[in-house]
């Protein structure tokens, strides 16, 4: 789905405001380190592992379109267990639901003598206030609760409007293209086209989304790593200025596997010279 791509860049480009917003207190980036996603044992990914802070806390965030207990429930189980194996810390789960068609999810989980809880935010009824203050997390308000004079558009609107005031075309790009996937789950994409064109500052993007959504949609492996590679070189262009056209090539050599290690050590790199010689064992 169009939006799967669009949390996971967005939980490891912008980790700290996301994790100060799910555990309601200040996290600075410095406190963060991400973990890798696939945990060891019979293939399981995560959609965002972090560590947080000293002594650590091990967090663990799930985005999920609609609320499904029978197919989360057991792998939260899962990635329970596999992480305390791991670390040895017992992780805070985090299940963000997107959408409310399948009504809420329980924060519960009982099985065969075993009980889970785990932390669970439906998004449609967090308001949008605390979202759109953060620029990183503002495409997510665009399924915020909304009043009952607020259409989907009014929302989709105020977020654009929001990004409209970044500066720095990638960065505002990147944030133009989160909220257009988000919004697929609630607008059409002949409707958030039109609303993309009446921004001046964005006037080439409305073209580009509905290809770049294309691709996702339709799971063509190549349009989906064209697409994470051109994604990943922007952030890591942002980390590190001076990243040459020929790394950038490098990165668009890489298949999937490699594209979605690349972006859980993304912000591990400390210098573009670590970042130059993973590429070069990759």
């Amino acid at each position: 789905m169009p939006y799967d791509s669009s949390t996971r860049l967005l939980a490891g480009r912008d980790a700290a405001p996301l994790l100060s917003y799910v555990l309601h207190r200040r996290v600075d980036a410095i406190q963060v380190r991400g973990l890798p996603t696939e945990l060891t044992g019979p293939s399981v990914r995560a959609d965002s592992v972090f560590e947080v802070g000293q002594p650590p806390e091990l967090i663990h965030l799930e985005f999920e379109k609609n609320a499904r207990p029978e197919r989360i429930q057991p792998r939260l189980l899962t990635y329970f267990e596999r992480l305390h194996s791991a670390y040895g810390l017992a992780p805070q789960l985090f299940v963000i639901v997107l959408e409310p068609s399948n009504g809420r999810l329980s924060n519960t989980y009982n099985t065969g003598g075993a009980r889970l809880t785990y932390n669970v935010i439906h998004l449609w009824d967090e308001p949008p206030g605390p979202l759109l203050a953060d620029l990183g997390l503002s495409p997510l308000a665009v399924l915020a609760h909304r009043t009952t004079q607020e259409t989907a558009i009014d929302r989709v609107t105020a977020v654009l409007d929001r990004i409209n005031t970044v500066a720095e075309p990638e960065r505002r790009r990147q944030l133009a293209l989160d909220a257009f996937s988000f919004g697929t789950i609630i607008l059409d994409r002949p409707t958030l086209i039109e609303l993309l064109r009446r921004y001046p500052a964005m006037p080439l993007y409305a073209e580009e989304m509905p290809l770049y959504q294309e691709g996702l949609e339709r799971g063509l492996e190549q349009g989906l790593e064209r697409g994470e590679a051109r994604a990943l070189s922007r952030i890591l262009q942002r980390r590190f200025p001076l990243l040459a056209p020929a790394d950038t090539e490098h990165i668009a050599t890489l298949d999937r596997t490699r594209l979605d290690r690349l972006a859980e050590l993304a912000l591990e790199f400390a210098t573009l010279e670590d970042l130059r010689e993973w590429l070069g064992r990759a």
